[in-house]
């Protein structure tokens, strides 16, 4: 009786294994051959998933979007957190997501230079989830702004602020060896008690 195997399920744990590779000797040095024998799979095995490694990078960028996405919508859904604890919620979920899918800094560093050297698949699908993140931080500070939480502000302005500094803190983690989750906490806690009435 043939193997019935979960697709999704197996992509998935490919694109886990493809991100060590990459990781290791980044994007442009990685091959398929690397991939297929951390998998412990053959090349051809890996072609039923992926047609090459740029469709297995994007898939794993899609996954980790998607997921600091879904994420956040539910954190900014819960009625029991306040305005202030979503807005802190959003940016742990954001920095931690990261944090756990981008297992090295070198591999931060290779995204950026995808970025960087005209990768517009990549640019595009960065730039479409920034916006969704600064729609969010918008609609909760306005949400808060309306509650009387923040004072007068430009949403529009702090959103991209606070999108911003998340940035900064993700970026710097690839200069140092800081834990860039609780930095960045603890910078987005102090920038938002500078909001509050």
């Amino acid at each position: 009786m043939p193997k019935i195997v979960d697709r999704e399920q197996k992509k998935r744990e490919i694109v886990s294994k493809a991100l060590d590779v990459f990781s290791q000797s980044g994007f442009q040095e990685a091959n398929l051959g690397q991939i297929a024998s951390r998998c412990g799979c053959s090349r051809t095995s890996l072609y039923n998933y992926f047609k090459n490694k740029e469709e297995i990078y994007y898939f794993a960028l899609d996954s980790v979007l998607s997921k600091i996405e879904a994420d956040s919508k539910l954190i900014m859904a819960s009625n029991y957190l306040s305005i202030d604890d979503k807005i802190k919620g959003v940016t742990k979920a954001v920095l931690q997501d990261i944090a756990q899918n981008y297992k090295s800094t070198g591999l931060m560093v290779d995204f950026w230079f995808q970025i960087k050297n005209g990768n517009l698949k990549v640019k595009e699908k960065v730039q479409d989830y920034n916006t969704s993140l600064q729609d969010i931080f918008k609609s909760l500070l306005d949400e808060g702004k309306h509650e009387g939480f923040f004072k007068p502000i430009d949403s529009s302005a702090i959103s991209l602020t606070l999108l911003s500094l998340i940035q900064s803190f993700i970026v710097s983690s690839v200069l140092t060896e800081m834990n860039f989750v609780d930095a960045g906490m603890s910078s987005v806690t102090l920038f938002l008690n500078s909001l509050r009435k």
